[in-house]
C-alpha cells in the first residue's frame, strides 16, 4: 500500500506544478504523461521520466489487482520513496525559485 501512497504524493506535486505555473493537466494518473506536461515549463522534468513511468505501475497495479496484493521488496519500496523525495525537493526547489 505504500507505494500506492507514494505515487499518489508524487502526482499531486506533479499536478500542484502545473498548477502553479497556470497550466491545466489531464484527469489522468500517468505520472511520465504528468513530467512530460512539466517539462513543457522546465525541460529538467525530462529526467524523471522513467522513475515516472515505474511509480505509476504501482498505482494500476493496487487499484486494478489482477489476483493478490502485490508485496514489493523492500529495497523496491525505498527506492521508490528516495524517488519521491527526490522529485519533491525538485519541485519545491522550483517553486522557490520563482519567488
Amino acid at each position: 500500500m505504500i507505494c500506492f501512497h507514494i505515487h499518489q504524493t508524487i502526482e499531486k506535486y506533479l499536478k500542484g506544478f502545473l498548477i502553479y505555473n497556470g497550466v491545466g493537466y489531464k484527469r489522468i494518473h500517468d505520472l511520465e504523461e504528468l513530467a512530460k506536461a512539466c517539462s513543457d515549463i522546465d525541460s529538467e522534468f525530462l529526467n524523471y521520466l522513467d522513475e515516472c513511468s515505474t511509480i505509476t505501475e504501482y498505482y494500476f497495479e493496487s487499484r486494478y489487482p489482477l489476483g493478490d496484493i502485490i508485496d514489493y521488496p523492500l529495497e523496491e519500496v525505498k527506492e521508490s520513496l528516495d524517488f519521491a523525495y527526490k522529485i519533491i525537493d525538485f519541485i519545491d526547489d522550483k517553486i522557490k525559485a520563482d519567488n
